[in-house]
């Protein structure tokens, strides 16, 4: 047991690149590992600052790989008045239309009015909805100039809630899909 605490001091620690032991003491400690004498020459203990500099690197990286890995991105800030679209409880569904009212004052929440009420939200529950176009009002007395060909039929073009077309994968652009 004694042995493998030996080793354990004397192991560099990854965020400060300095082993409890050179921080301690000031210099390696000799194990049952082979090593040079000479890297086991007594030195000045690290400053407290050079430890600061190396712990505070070591938190930006792993801060930064943790960002790459998990996608995580900053969402863009809503303004009163948008239009949105929010999961009511974590996991549900973003079928709940509302407004955005105001900011509140925690960071990344918002206050959303809806049918049902208003809810405070974090912004990851709120996703801006595309607003919809006007709609012209169309005469139905005009008589069609151009009589439909029906072998010429457009396919049709489904949209996700969210507005965002669906479009089929590459694999599927010969088949013919009901």
């Amino acid at each position: 047991m004694y042995l493998a605490l030996m080793v354990y001091r004397a192991t560099p620690i990854t965020a400060t690149s300095f082993s409890p032991s050179e921080i301690m003491i000031g210099r390696k400690l000799r194990t049952t590992i082979p090593a040079l004498l000479k890297t086991l020459k007594s030195g000045m203990a690290p400053s407290q600052k050079i430890l600061e500099e190396n712990y505070a690197k070591a938190q930006r990286q792993y801060a930064d790989h943790y960002n790459r890995r998990h996608g995580v991105r900053e969402l863009a800030p809503l303004d009163p008045g948008t239009q949105v679209r929010l999961q009511k409880n974590p996991g549900d569904k973003w079928g709940t239309k509302g407004t955005v009212v105001e900011t509140h004052e925690t960071p990344r929440s918002y206050i959303i009015d809806t049918d049902n009420g208003r809810y405070r939200r974090n912004r990851q529950h709120i996703r801006s909805s595309p607003q919809s176009p006007p709609t012209q009002p169309q005469d139905r007395d005009k008589p069609v100039d151009e009589p439909v060909d029906e072998s010429a039929a457009v396919p049709e073009i489904h949209r996700q809630p969210s507005g965002q077309e669906r479009k089929l994968p590459e694999r599927f652009k010969d088949c013919l899909m009901y």
